[in-house]
C-alpha cells in the first residue's frame, strides 16, 4: 500500500512540474510578444518619418538637389532619384509591420491558450501553497 500512496504523490508532483514548465513557456511567449510590440512601434515610427519626407519631397522639382543619409554617409542626390527609393522603403517597412503584428498576435494567442488550459492546475497549486503556509 505504501507503493500506491507514493505513486499518487508522484502524479501531482509531475503535473505541478509540467504546469510550471508550461507557465514558464507562456511567460517566454509573453516576453517575445512584448519585444515584437516594441519593434513594431520602432518600425511604425520609421514609417511615419518616411511618410513625412515623401510628402515633403513629392511637390518639389525632381531635378532639385537633396541630401540623403545612407548609413553614416551623407549623399547628394536629386529628388527624382530619392523619392522612388523612399516609397519602396516605406512599402517594405509597412509589410514588415504587418508581419510583425501577425507574429505578435499569434504569440499572444499561444501564451493565452497555455494559461487558459493550465489555469485550474495553477489555481490548485496556489491553494496548496496557501494551505502549506498556514500550517
Amino acid at each position: 500500500m505504501a507503493e500506491v500512496a507514493s505513486s499518487r504523490d508522484v502524479q501531482p508532483a509531475a503535473l505541478a512540474e509540467e504546469a510550471v514548465k508550461e507557465l514558464q513557456h507562456a511567460q517566454q511567449l509573453k516576453s517575445t510578444a512584448a519585444k515584437l510590440q516594441q519593434r513594431l512601434e520602432e518600425l511604425s515610427a520609421e514609417a511615419a518619418e518616411h511618410t513625412r519626407v515623401i510628402d515633403t519631397l513629392k511637390d518639389l522639382d525632381p531635378k532639385r538637389t537633396c541630401f540623403r543619409l545612407v548609413g553614416e554617409l551623407l549623399v547628394e542626390r536629386d529628388v527624382g532619384s530619392v523619392l522612388p527609393e523612399l516609397e519602396q522603403n516605406l512599402s517594405r517597412i509597412v509589410a514588415a509591420c504587418k508581419k510583425l503584428d501577425e507574429q505578435r498576435i499569434s504569440t499572444e494567442k499561444q501564451a493565452n491558450e497555455i494559461l487558459k488550459n493550465h489555469a485550474p492546475l495553477l489555481e490548485e497549486m496556489g491553494r496548496r501553497r496557501v494551505q502549506e503556509d498556514q500550517l
